[in-house]
């Protein structure tokens, strides 16, 4: 089991790599997550007049059979999000950027799961977002939000305060990398339990 306890001073990339997305609202900035005295968070940046999209994924490699857990909040459109994926991509520069990847997403209006699938050079979109699973509930700004996620076989099964969403997918990797991303509003992250086989 990996747990990782956020705080000041944390070395984030001993053992997790930033990566960006290839949707273009997010394609805005290259920040870090703020670190503070409990938790990572990102912020309003004002040279873009919008919220830091910041996503960071495992270096290791896991297992199907993993959970997966974090305990965070959000403010206004925040929607904090635990991701898998298998295809990690580079830019010539190096920098990482996500290729096929799976979201559970917890928002004000309940959680989604998504497929993010990138399409062919020349595509009118450079991905194609598809919602595989959705749960309405309400969650309230700066509420203690927990996430849990069990990839299983071709199945993720997440649970978020108490409530359970469950998506099927023949894409759904039998090992994969696991991260955190905070997008569209101020995301917290306190901690990312990590209970799984490494690959």
């Amino acid at each position: 089991m990996d747990k990782y306890i956020f705080r000041k001073n944390t070395d984030l990339e001993k053992d997790f790599s930033y990566i960006s997305s290839l949707n273009p609202t997010f394609i805005k900035t290259d920040r870090k997550f703020i670190q503070e005295e409990n938790c990572i968070r990102n912020e309003f940046d004002d040279n873009i007049n919008d919220y830091d999209y910041i996503s960071i994924v495992t270096k290791k490699k896991y297992k199907k059979g993993a959970k997966l857990t974090t305990r965070c909040d959000f403010k206004g459109y925040g929607a904090p999000i635990i991701s898998i994926t298998d295809d990690c991509r580079y830019y010539e520069n190096g920098d990482m950027y996500y290729g096929l990847h799976f979201e559970t997403v917890a928002y004000s209006l309940g959680c989604n799961i998504w497929q993010i699938i990138p399409l062919p050079e020349g595509s009118k979109e450079p991905i194609e977002n598809r919602k595989i699973a959705n749960l309405p509930f309400e969650i309230g700004q700066e509420e203690p939000v927990e996430i849990t996620i069990e990839v299983l076989d071709k199945k993720i099964v997440a649970h978020i305060n108490g409530k359970t969403i469950i998506a099927e997918s023949d894409d759904i990797p039998d090992t994969f990398h696991v991260g955190l991303t905070a997008c569209e509003g101020i995301n917290k992250f306190y901690d990312f339990v990590i209970d799984a086989e490494e690959a």
